[in-house]
């Protein structure tokens, strides 16, 4: 066990320190592009409520869209994962076949690669949201006001939201072993990801009939479900019931995306390398 991680770990400090901390220009672009959207986000919504005759919309007032919007972002930091550019990087120069072919396992290398990204994106944005919290509300009292069963539905979903976001990045990747560049379906996950998950807004917000339907996909447990446990919205019963379903989606997906992981393995024809 301790030579597995050993050797799986090596990739994580490589990510760690090649996407986030040899071009310290990228680190602050990374930081100042990512606060500023949360910033933007956070004077939308004042303006919103601002210029609203109610003093909740959807069941959230200022306070809880606030409190919404950094929970939602906290939970991008400690479940991120992003596979579509070293999957490309590695098929376009010819290094996959190494990869391949070598006496481990190239998922389990992406895997803990997204352990890295994870430690980079909370080394990067987790102090501006935590200030933000500590500006807008007493971070002590909103997490120790917390009941025990809710921290517990929290955890279990951030495990949820962090191998859904796996298994869906590796469905993406997959993709790229036809198109070889990335950008294109990286532009489209994160763009669903974005309208499903709850990331700009809660999915409460979209009409009854479109919010029936997303509440049930995949998407709602990355940013969403998770945000709704952290601040103690909805019934015991009820988050249970969306537990199952997301260990169905858990399980669902990683068949999925193991069945075309293999299927887009075989038919890989590498020239050069």
């Amino acid at each position: 066990m301790f030579n597995f991680f050993s050797i799986y770990f090596r990739f994580t400090v490589a990510t760690l320190k090649s996407d986030y901390f040899l071009n310290k220009y990228r680190f602050l672009v990374w930081s100042f592009s990512n606060s500023l959207s949360f910033l933007v986000q956070l004077i939308l919504w004042s303006a919103v409520y601002s210029n609203s005759t109610q003093i909740e919309i959807h069941g959230y007032t200022h306070n809880d869209m606030v409190l919404y919007l950094g929970i939602s972002r906290l939970i991008e930091c400690i479940t991120f994962s992003s596979l579509e550019s070293h999957v490309s990087n590695a098929i376009r120069d010819g290094k996959i076949a190494n990869s391949l072919i070598k006496p481990i396992d190239f998922r389990l290398e992406l895997l803990f690669r997204s352990f890295g990204q994870i430690l980079g994106s909370c080394v990067l944005f987790l102090p501006f949201y935590l200030f933000v919290f500590i500006y807008f509300f007493d971070f002590h009292i909103i997490f120790h006001s917390i009941p025990p069963v809710f921290l517990l539905f929290s955890f279990i979903y951030l495990i949820y939201a962090f191998a859904i976001n796996f298994f869906i990045s590796l469905i993406f990747s997959c993709a790229i072993f036809i198109t070889i560049k990335y950008i294109g379906i990286y532009q489209l996950k994160k763009t669903l990801v974005g309208l499903f998950s709850g990331a700009l807004f809660p999915i409460s917000f979209y009409p009854k009939s479109v919010y029936i339907l997303i509440r049930v996909l995949p998407f709602s447990y990355l940013r969403y479900y998770p945000s709704l446990a952290l601040q103690c919205k909805g019934t015991i019963q009820e988050h249970l019931i969306r537990l199952l379903i997301g260990l169905f989606w858990s399980v669902f997906l990683f068949f999925i995306s193991n069945r075309i992981w293999h299927k887009s393995v075989s038919n890989l024809i590498i020239f050069g390398g």
